[in-house]
């Protein structure tokens, strides 16, 4: 399983902590979140998580397409109920890990700094 070169530069440089955010330094395409997003999202994708808002059930992954591991980032909130159409657990998709960085990290961490001082 080959992991986005990005992700990997951020685990090298061991920034891996952006409050709310942590990233996982090891990927394990077999976890339980894995395996929920299978079950709970309705057109049949997968990802490969590699990060966790800490006060939320939100989660980020990699999708996996063809048994690869892709760039695109997708942003999602599990019920860890049984799948509803009613509800699309994605939150958000960003074309790779940077743009994920920029656009969802990057603010909520400056809105949780600002909460905190």
């Amino acid at each position: 399983m080959e992991i986005p070169t990005s992700y990997i530069w951020f685990l090298k440089l061991k920034l891996t902590k952006f409050i709310p955010w942590q990233f996982d330094i090891e990927l394990n395409l077999n976890s339980v979140i894995n395996q929920r997003f299978k079950e709970e999202h309705s057109l049949n994708r997968e990802v490969l998580t590699f990060g966790k808002r800490q006060d939320m059930d939100t989660f980020a992954g990699f999708e996996i397409k063809n048994g690869k591991v892709c760039e695109n980032v997708v942003v999602f909130h599990l019920s860890f109920q049984k799948n509803t159409s009613d509800w699309n657990i994605i939150e958000n998709e960003y074309s790779d890990f940077f743009e994920f960085i920029q656009n969802k990290v990057l603010p909520e961490m400056k809105e949780c700094i600002k909460d905190e001082i």
